[in-house]
């Protein structure tokens, strides 16, 4: 009779090779949840903070604030089923985990793309960002960057200009945003390309998992269909 295998029968089926497969995914379910969880955090907290709302105002990462806490709210949801699937054997767990995986990889990567791509558009952007700012957040901003307009400081400012240290000449903000945007958009690209690539492997992983557990069980349902056509076999004798 055809009897499912327990979780300690297909634990020892796997072999110690995919046992190692097993907990390295689970640990890296783990790492996935921590990185769902800062996303959420800090997705929640650039929509409640002056600080984040300042660098936001920029058009095109309005949204960023949203995109984050729904990635970290999907990462949270699918490192912990598959956290449940790897440790359980359940290979339609393991599934969402691979497509959650496979959607993140192309979203991250068309990101990381994206930025490099569009880096030249930046100052006019910036320039429109602060063309349209609140005062609010011209002051943050040049407090920050220790600047005072945008091209120079007659050009829009938030008044009284920041005090240089030293007494020296107070810039316009257009170059220190720029470096700071420039940097934000190679972090962020790189990034992108860094956890997608171990996302993909991630990925694969499960996959390799997936095959095993299932190979497992077509043996095991062979075994036991081999046995019942031998008890059922009338004596030759």
């Amino acid at each position: 009779m055809y009897k499912d295998l327990n979780l300690k029968d297909v634990t020892y089926e796997l072999g110690k090779k995919f046992n190692v497969v097993k907990w390295i995914t689970i640990v890296g379910c783990g790492l996935l949840f921590v990185l769902g969880l800062s996303s959420l955090s800090v997705g929640i907290a650039s929509l409640v903070s002056d600080t984040f709302a300042a660098f936001l105002a920029v058009p095109g990462l309005d949204q960023l604030a949203y995109f984050m806490i729904s990635v970290g709210g999907l990462v949270i949801l699918a490192s912990a089923v598959g956290a449940i699937g790897a440790f359980a054997h359940k290979r339609a767990l393991l599934l969402v985990l691979v497509i959650v995986l496979g959607l993140l990889v192309v979203a991250q990567l068309f990101v990381g793309i994206a930025g490099m791509i569009h880096r030249d558009d930046m100052d006019q952007v910036l320039e429109i960002a602060w063309d349209t700012s609140t005062n609010e957040t011209k002051k943050y901003v040049q407090d920050d960057l220790t600047c005072c307009g945008y091209q120079n400081s007659t050009d829009a400012p938030y008044l009284p200009c920041p005090t240089v240290p030293g007494g020296g000449n107070i810039t316009g903000c257009q170059d220190p945003l720029n470096a700071k945007y420039d940097d934000l958009l190679t972090e962020l690209s790189a990034a992108c390309l860094a956890i997608s690539v171990l996302e993909f492997i991630g990925a694969l992983m499960c996959v390799a998992l997936m095959y095993k557990i299932q190979k497992i069980l077509r043996n095991q349902r062979q075994r036991a269909e081999d046995l019942q056509g031998l008890l059922g076999a009338p004596d030759s004798l």
